[in-house]
């Protein structure tokens, strides 16, 4: 009866053993798995914070370029691509302007009020382009930089 106890009391430790590696094992494979996945989400995060902020800009040079040209800010951001149309010699380009936080696809889509819908506002009497986002950054992609906290429509 002792030997039998005792060799029931050896396999108890063993599996004891074998859960406990087991467990430690899923826990490194679960910690490893969510940095890689904070990794590149920060990776993918990055690249379309980086790319709103650059068509920002160019939405911006663009329209103070429309201004210096023909003396009035465009009525919207189609009258650029209309006038490089029509004026294939200037400095304007024809670019399609799209915001990335909300769409990773990009959303193009101008409004008249900041209504956080995405795309961009516009507002024609001051030649004033944002991104038509009012929520930090973190609400739209999962991403831990810097900006992190930055509120898009006040770049």
């Amino acid at each position: 009866m002792n030997e039998k106890c005792g060799q029931e009391i050896h396999t108890t430790k063993r599996i004891k053993k074998v859960v406990g590696r087991s467990i430690f094992i899923l826990s490194v494979a679960l910690l490893l798995f969510l940095l890689s996945a904070s990794v590149l989400g920060r990776l993918v995060s990055s690249r379309e914070l980086r790319n709103t902020k650059i068509m920002l800009n160019v939405a911006r040079a663009e329209i103070n370029g429309f201004k210096e040209i023909t003396g009035h800010y465009p009525g919207s951001l189609d009258d650029i691509k209309q006038y490089t149309k029509e004026n294939p010699g200037s400095k304007l380009t024809s670019t399609v302007y799209k915001e990335f936080l909300s769409d990773a696809t990009g959303r193009s889509k101008v409004y008249s009020t900041l209504n956080n819908k995405g795309g961009w506002y516009y507002n024609p009497n001051i030649g004033e382009v944002k991104v038509n986002l009012d929520k930090p950054v973190k609400e739209y992609l999962f991403f831990f930089g810097p900006e992190r906290n930055q509120i898009p429509s006040k770049w």
